[in-house]
């Protein structure tokens, strides 16, 4: 396989599979959720098949293959494109930068390099044991410098220390009058000046790129004259002076790879630099590469401690530790800090306007306001003054200006619950605020700037809304770039008793009265019904057992009668009379469905009940067809 630095690449930058490094080493390479795609991502927002990347001449070119969601590049949808090096593909929530093979370097026309002497890492004297190096008191000074720069940096633990150093380094042992340290991006291969300065005391210097790409494309340390264009420290045309520039550039490593490269060059025709100081500068270069080794170890688990004291450190008022609410947690630690859009979606009751508001005090806006808004609970008449707020005179006893909802939600967090009742003309006014971050009260001219971040939350498929036109496509790709689902409560029945008990506790405290447990067989109940209406049904369902029951204990008579009605997992717990009450049942919902010729809705009519109650008493229980 060639070198991952020389085939093209996709690196995903954010979303389900960000970190992930994709090859181009097939002429066509598909991408969606499908896991026969050659890049298969799990995103549900994903197409199964959503584009395909393949080669065109000496290029790449993205095509998109009638995704539901749109391929877009650098911002832009497209239907077919042409990729050029460090383009952005985004594909739904997941968003991957183009790293295309890196170009033959050609000396600039204007660039003429005189003299050249490369040298290998490997290769440097005062870098391997088995070389021989002269006795001479040159050589001597040298060694002693290595070792006086290798015990200055051997502690760093920071990058611009440790930039700081070579660079001082360097100016000790030659003759260079400027010097700069080039950091080189792991990922895209860009190039940054870190730190840079001149020995007369100025900050600005403009390595040679045709010195500086040589030295990068071969991974060899480079000596050289350089002649045409030079420049002094300004970037302006030098004054009238010597032809040649004398330049040294060497790679310094970062494991196997290229972190950065120390850059020095002189003007002095007295004072240029020779083999010596090529194999000196190469050999501090090698100091400072297992140097920035750790530097880079140490940022790294500074990352990820600072992830982890995040993760310990998010609040919330969610109760459970089954795995489908860690990974909700895990989401939260992960995305509060940022500011994309999050689209939370889930049955009703499960808790999406909890997780809002935990990913608003888990952020920098957490001092800010947060302002929900339930679309599906506000007439729609009245719904665009109440987001947009509306001026005086806008309509019939708009008597004073009012500031709505996005305008008191300004540098913090909107929540929008039930987004997916939001009207075609409401839908392309939040489209717009998404875009712009600003808008206009109702019977305005005037544009508000805005800054907040926009939480929505939905129990419906927007993209079934989507495909029957009730909902606008490129909102939704908007609102869905971090997507959440909540889990029904039936998806994490181990997390159904601390829930009892929280909302048991909290209910008696609130009635001034001692405090209740439950009984075993009640708990098994709790445990086995099904909780259409997830937490909030479970809560409501509390809350009633807890004013009926005048015991300590309760039971499952004090629960309502669909959860009283569930088969126990253990028929020890039931007594004679619940036992002979559910056999009662049993007989009587088979009998009548036998009689109806296993017609649910004629069973139904011959028991004097609602086709979904005996739907829900079958279930309860424990029948099957």
């Amino acid at each position: 396989m060639p070198h991952k630095g020389e085939v093209p690449r996709l690196i995903v930058i954010s979303g389900p599979a960000a970190g992930d490094v994709f090859l181009l080493e097939a002429d066509e390479i598909v991408l969606g959720r499908d896991p026969a795609n050659a890049v298969a991502i799990a995103d549900p927002s994903l197409s199964r098949r959503h584009c395909i990347v393949n080669r065109t001449g000496d290029g790449w070119a993205v095509r998109d293959l009638g995704s539901f969601n749109g391929t877009f590049v650098n911002g832009e949808p497209v239907a077919e494109r042409v990729l050029a090096h460090a383009d952005r593909l985004r594909i739904a929530a997941t968003e991957l930068l183009f790293h295309a093979e890196h170009p033959p370097v050609e000396p600039s026309p204007r660039s003429e390099l005189h003299d050249t002497t490369s040298l290998r890492l490997d290769d440097a004297v005062y870098l391997r044991s088995s070389a021989h190096v002269p006795e001479h008191a040159r050589t001597q000074r040298d060694l002693l410098a290595l070792v006086r720069i290798g015990t200055a940096i051997a502690g760093i633990q920071e990058r611009r220390q440790l930039e700081s150093e070579l660079l001082d380094a360097a100016f000790a042992v030659t003759p260079a009058s400027a010097a700069a340290f080039m950091r080189i991006d792991p990922e895209t291969g860009g190039q940054t000046i870190g730190q840079s300065r001149t020995r007369a005391g100025g900050l600005e210097v403009h390595p040679n790129p045709t010195v500086v790409g040589l030295s990068l494309s071969r991974r060899e340390a480079l000596l050289t004259n350089v002649s045409g264009d030079r420049r002094d420290r300004t970037g302006s045309p030098a004054p009238a002076g010597p032809d040649l520039v004398s330049v040294l550039a060497v790679p310094v490593l970062d494991g196997e790879g290229v972190a950065g490269l120390l850059y020095l060059d002189t003007a002095d025709s007295e004072a240029r630099f020779d083999s010596q100081h090529l194999q000196l500068v190469t050999a501090i270069a090698g100091i400072g590469s297992v140097a920035m080794k750790n530097v880079s170890r140490v940022e790294q688990l500074e990352a990820e401690a600072a992830t982890l004291k995040h993760a310990l450190r998010i609040t919330h008022k969610m109760i459970g530790t089954a795995e489908p609410m860690q990974q909700v947690y895990d989401f939260i630690a992960k995305v509060s800090r940022a500011d994309s859009t999050v689209l939370i979606t889930g049955e009703s009751g499960t808790g999406k306007e909890l997780v809002a508001r935990a990913l608003h005090e888990n952020s920098s806006r957490t001092n800010a306001p947060f302002v929900a808004i339930n679309c599906a609970a506000i007439a729609e008449s009245l719904l665009e003054s109440e987001m947009f707020g509306y001026e005086r005179g806008a309509f019939t006893h708009a008597t004073t200006t009012k500031r709505g909802r996005l305008e008191i939600a300004d540098r913090g967090t909107l929540f929008l619950d039930e987004v997916g009742e939001l009207s075609p003309a409401l839908q392309a006014k939040l489209l717009r605020v998404l875009q712009f971050q600003e808008f206009e009260r109702v019977g305005g001219t005037r544009p508000i700037k805005i800054d907040i971040r926009l939480i929505s939350a939905t129990n419906r498929d927007l993209e079934k809304e989507v495909a029957e036109g009730r909902f606008r496509h490129d909102l939704l790709f908007r609102l869905n770039v971090l997507p959440l689902r909540m889990p029904p409560l039936r998806e994490r029945r181990q997390d159904i008793p601390a829930l009892a008990l929280h909302f048991a506790e909290v209910i008696t405290k609130r009635m001034r009265r001692g405090p209740v447990r439950f009984s075993p067989a009640a708990m098994r109940r709790l445990t086995a019904y099904d909780w259409p209406g997830n937490v909030r049904e479970l809560e409501n369902a509390i809350e009633r057992a807890v004013v009926l029951s005048t015991a300590a204990e309760i039971n499952p008579d004090d629960l309502p009668a669909d959860i009283a009605e569930v088969v126990a997992f253990d028929p020890a717990d039931e007594s004679p009379f619940h036992a002979a009450v559910t056999e009662v049942k049993r007989r009587l919902v088979l009998d009548a469905i036998a009689e109806a010729k296993g017609r649910w809705t004629d069973a139904a009519r011959l028991l004097g009940l609602h086709p979904n109650y005996l739907h829900r008493l079958r279930r309860n229980l424990g029948l099957r067809d």
